[in-house]
């Protein structure tokens, strides 16, 4: 009876301090785009609370990874650079490491065809929002299996050594590629991490696990004394 119940206690003083180790925040505000909130009978409205939209860009309830809603995207010609896009801004400064991810769906009810594809795209700029440059992640196009949400991630990514970078873009992008398309691409649940301005929480150092151990070890053996 006292070693089990030495164990379960050493055992929750662990699982405490191993839980206090959590990643960093999510730094995009609406990233499941359950804002504006769709009531019956509207399924759908342009834009995104909290994100900047160029041409085809909306919420809709038709499609969604988690939660109720998410966000569908398109250019809005079938040629050209019309890009369908959705961003929000960060301040970044050289050298930064981030982390951009999103959940996106080729929808077999309006399929990506031709040369359109969807694309993450961490832009970085300088103080008069001329883009210095990006780094962009195909993950959907015509070859993409239709109706299923699939996870994409840009994983610590490592800014240049500029020192005139002052902000990133962290972009979700429908773009024909220079050449012609149609369709669209959904996309839910969005990640957008600075490693370096906001670190993730240490995990305690072996000793402290141990000491912590060593004291529950103690009072549960105190306890078993005084019965």
């Amino acid at each position: 009876m006292k070693l089990q119940t030495m164990c379960m206690v050493l055992a929750v003083a662990t699982a405490g301090l191993l839980g206090s180790a959590e990643a960093s925040a999510n730094l995009l505000l609406n990233p499941g785009f359950e804002l504006p909130d769709l009531l019956p009978p509207n399924n759908q409205a342009p834009g995104a609370d909290n994100w900047t939209t160029f041409n085809i860009a909306g919420v809709r309830t038709i499609q969604q990874h988690s939660g109720d809603q998410s966000l569908r995207l398109a250019p809005d010609a079938p040629t050209g650079t019309n890009h369908g896009i959705a961003r929000q801004e960060f301040a970044a400064s050289a050298n930064d490491v981030l982390t951009f991810g999103a959940w996106v769906l080729n929808p077999s009810s309006d399929p990506l065809t031709g040369t359109r594809q969807a694309e993450l795209r961490v832009q970085w700029l300088n103080a008069s929002n001329v883009l210095i440059n990006q780094t962009i992640l195909k993950v959907a196009d015509a070859n993409t299996p239709q109706d299923l949400w699939i996870n994409w991630n840009l994983v610590e990514l490592t800014l240049p050594n500029n020192p005139n970078i002052v902000k990133v873009w962290p972009s979700l992008f429908v773009t024909n590629n220079g050449g012609t398309g149609g369709g669209v691409a959904f996309f839910d649940d969005v990640q957008f991490l600075n490693l370096t301005a906001n670190p993730p929480a240490t995990i305690p150092e072996p000793a402290s696990l141990g000491l912590l151990g060593l004291g529950g070890l103690a009072l549960a053996s105190g306890r078993n004394r005084n019965r």
